[in-house]
């Protein structure tokens, strides 16, 4: 990452909310250079469990979806413990803890990753980045919002369909469309539209499963809970995640993974490649959005997860998404393979104002000192086919070609899972290497061929 050391002695990480056990490394390494490390979250959260024998110094049990109630219970513990003038940096890698710690941490004067709360707010609200994204010149996809409240006015399937049309036609957007919430992770209740029938079909099933959804309470909607979607123009192509460290506001390193083609009807992430093996001027295209997108956020220093598509047909890049933290599940494992850098130390280097280095200054794609391999990793992430009760997933540890795989925090043994077309989650994932683009994904597909889940019908 840097030639120069970082000392964790005598200073205190706080981190909101550990995420999925795919963090571990990031934890393991932050003790192994001194640090004493305090997570907040709930003793008795779904992710609790997980916290190995003395890899967090302090546990601070505290809800995290509010920054007033956070901030409290950081002050309380600290003052009790003595560790006030400690707290060296407050952070998360979690998408649901990026907004909290980000007020906690500018309330207690350290840096706000990756920007500003407020700034982040937006992000994190696909409604008001798309606005933001007009506002500012960066190129989007054509969107509009669509609460529960503009749908449930209308009495009837066709006043309802009657108040889709008018308010996609006021913004100019034509079917097919995605239907998305406006705030969330981990493509939740995401699904593809033709008609507008379909829409409305969409969007109450949307609106229905996000009441129902174990993150609903971090979903931030309006005051009075309305849920609110987001329909937008379809942009086809080829679909892209840019995983990158900004220093501020200018990008040091960038990594174009590509997204494999979701054979599911719901545009599912199901793997990708790294490095990317597009052509050289799509690739210049997602390099310019990312820098145009930088560009009109001068404040911002940190980890993002920038999500793209290159439509071939209109000749341009558009952002999708952009997640204020780095990525997750195979994220650090195939950017640290192909190219030596470890995102999760780059973001708590951003949290404690420490070199970065050594990175093109010119952010170049995947330029930097020297490339620790010449192969290719690609990526699975396993989806189950029906309903059932997760039992278990063994894979295929230590065979040819492996490189690294896991079990998200989500699917644990008891869980209920479903298939991508009912919102399902992943249930493992598989990074392989290979000599080039089309060897890596036959070596991954051959160790998905290999791995076992088992469960049982509800």
């Amino acid at each position: 990452m840097s030639t120069e050391p970082i000392t964790g002695r005598g200073r205190l990480l706080v981190i909101v909310r550990p995420s999925s056990v795919v963090r571990m490394p990031h934890y393991e390494w932050m003790k192994a250079q001194g640090f004493t490390v305090a997570m907040v979250y709930p003793s008795s959260g779904p992710f609790a469990p997980w916290d190995a024998p003395g890899l967090f110094d302090h546990w601070i049990n505290s809800e995290t979806c509010d920054p007033d109630a956070l901030d409290r219970a950081l002050r309380d513990y600290a003052d009790a413990h003595h560790l006030t003038s400690r707290v060296a940096a407050i952070f998360t890698f979690d998408e649901y803890g990026v907004y909290p710690a980000a007020v906690v941490a500018q309330r207690w004067g350290l840096r706000s990753l990756p920007f500003e709360p407020e700034l982040i707010s937006t992000m994190n609200n696909k409604h008001a980045f798309r606005d933001w994204c007009v506002t500012n010149g960066v190129r989007g996809p054509r969107s509009a919002a669509i609460s529960e409240r503009d749908v449930l006015a209308a009495k009837t399937e066709v006043d309802r369909v009657a108040v889709i049309e008018r308010l996609l036609a006021a913004k100019g957007i034509q079917l097919p469309v995605i239907v998305k919430p406006a705030a969330g992770a981990g493509k939740i209740q995401i699904s593809r539209a033709a008609s507008l029938e379909e829409v409305l079909r969409r969007l109450l099933a949307l609106f229905d499963a996000l009441r129902q959804h174990a993150d609903f309470k971090h979903l931030r909607f309006d005051e009075a809970g309305v849920v609110t979607a987001l329909v937008e123009e379809y942009i086809g192509g080829d679909e892209v995640d840019i995983d990158c460290i900004i220093d501020h506001g200018v990008v040091r390193f960038a990594s174009i993974s590509d997204n494999f083609p979701s054979p599911f009807e719901e545009p599912v992430e199901v793997g990708g490649l790294v490095p990317s093996a597009l052509d050289a001027n799509v690739q210049a295209a997602l390099q310019q959005l990312l820098h145009d997108y930088v560009d009109r956020c001068p404040s911002l220093h940190g980890v993002l997860h920038f999500e793209a598509k290159y439509d071939y047909n209109r000749g341009h890049a558009y952002v999708i998404e952009v997640n204020c933290r780095m990525g997750s599940m195979e994220t650090y494992t195939m950017v640290s393979s192909a190219f030596g850098v470890d995102l999760g130390e780059a973001v708590v280097r951003c949290a404690l104002g420490e070199p970065l280095g050594p990175f093109a200054s010119d952010g170049s794609l995947g330029t930097i000192a020297s490339r620790p391999s010449r192969d290719f990793f690609a990526s699975v992430n396993m989806y189950v086919d029906r309903d059932g009760v997760l039992q278990g997933c063994a894979l295929p540890v230590g065979a040819e070609f492996w490189v690294n795989g896991g079990i998200p925090g989500g699917a644990a043994r008891g869980t209920l899972v479903r298939p991508p077309t009912r919102g399902g989650h992943v249930v493992g994932w598989i990074v392989a290497r290979g000599d080039g683009p089309l060897t890596a994904r036959r070596h991954v597909e051959d160790l998905t061929a290999q791995a076992v889940i088992t469960f049982q019908q509800p």
